[in-house]
């Protein structure tokens, strides 16, 4: 990680959103590209996300965290838009689209500069309050575009 020359502005757009990092402070990030968040979808369906939220035990995932880390991780590298601050892990594109080689690769940055997983966890529940958010909307806009019913013939 390293300290930006410029400091970046963050827009007061819907599609930034900061969040607190435990003792690291509050952090600013973007919601990443659609194609991005199919990939992180896929990598959570891999990792039979679902399966292991329904089977949690007051938020724990039953069976632990080891595959879901580097999604978080890859969430974490996709979304950051901090103001003084970038990442030094090269995009995921030089990954050939390995989600999970990204991930561990920010994880050992993040690791690297002090941040513990408490702090870096509350990213992914961040994001996925915000993906499902967007399906919503995505889902309304096209409830209102289909207000009518189709013309109908009359009958003779």
């Amino acid at each position: 990680m390293h300290t930006r020359q410029t400091p970046r502005t963050i827009p007061e757009k819907p599609n930034y959103w900061s969040l607190e990092l435990g003792d690291k402070g509050t952090h600013n990030f973007r919601d990443p590209l659609p194609v991005y968040r199919a990939l992180i979808g896929k990598a959570l369906n891999d990792a039979d996300f679902a399966a292991l939220a329904i089977a949690s035990k007051d938020g724990v995932l039953a069976g632990g965290m080891a595959g879901v880390w580097p999604i978080v991780g890859a969430v974490l590298g996709l979304c950051w838009f901090d103001a003084s601050r970038d990442l030094d892990t090269p995009p995921l594109r030089t990954f050939g689209g390995d989600v999970l080689a990204y991930g561990e690769d920010v994880l050992y940055e993040m690791q690297d500069e002090g941040y513990a997983d408490k702090d870096i966890g509350p990213v992914l529940a961040a994001f996925l309050k915000r993906a499902l958010n967007v399906q919503e909307l995505v889902k309304e806009a096209k409830d209102r575009a289909d207000f009518s019913e189709a013309a109908t013939e009359p009958s003779s």
